[in-house]
């Protein structure tokens, strides 16, 4: 980068330094680090979701008696991979 620009790279915590002081509305103050720390707190006091019951409201259809089609002998049998045959088929 030196020899491409003249100069070394300015290193991120400097340039984002500059930036974040260039910024009046990122300035440090104590109202705002009040309210950093009141929406920290309102996160630790918040519930966490129930996923059970987001699940139970969503209605899904549950099977009466569920399988995978890789268990059923005739799903397999029908979806056997074919042998590919040794001459190459005519195009029409």
């Amino acid at each position: 980068m030196a020899r491409l620009g003249g100069r070394e790279p300015e290193a991120f915590h400097s340039i984002a330094r500059r930036a974040v002081g260039a910024r009046p509305d990122l300035r440090r103050s104590a109202p705002r680090t009040l309210a950093a720390l009141a929406g920290f707190a309102k996160m630790l006091l918040t519930r966490p979701p129930n996923l059970d019951r987001i699940a139970a409201d969503r209605d899904f259809v549950l099977a009466a008696a569920p399988r995978f089609s890789q268990d059923d002998p005739a799903w397999v049998q029908s979806h056997a991979p074919q042998p590919i045959p040794d001459k190459p088929r005519e195009v029409a």
